[in-house]
């Protein structure tokens, strides 16, 4: 039979062994919950990125679109100013040949 003494440092060694365990346990649930609130984290830091790309491309598409409907309006101006030109040009090859056509009759007349 199993002393006083000797049951009582077996005790002793239980208990010791039971706060230890208790000790892993709380730990493993310390761990567990810093695991959850770094996910947390990254899956916020992720969420905030991905809102700050979206309307970075909403912005980026906005810009293109203005400069394709600006580089249409540029094209659009060139080409009345083509059109202006060409009409100015005919204008003054029409007057100048009027202008001919007059000096040759004074010219006839003249003669």
């Amino acid at each position: 039979a199993d002393t006083i003494v000797e049951l009582k440092g077996r005790l002793a060694a239980q208990r010791r062994e039971v706060e230890t365990l208790q000790a892993q346990v709380e730990l493993k649930k310390q761990a567990d919950t810093s695991t959850q609130q770094q996910h947390e984290a990254v899956v916020q830091a992720l969420t905030e990125l991905n809102a700050k790309q979206f309307e970075e491309i909403e912005t980026l598409k906005q810009q293109l679109h203005a400069q394709i409907e600006s580089q249409s309006a540029i094209e659009e101006l060139k080409k009345q100013a083509d059109t202006s030109t060409q009409q100015q040009h005919e204008a003054v090859v029409q007057t100048l040949t009027e202008l001919n056509a007059k000096q040759c009759e004074e010219i006839e007349a003249l003669k």
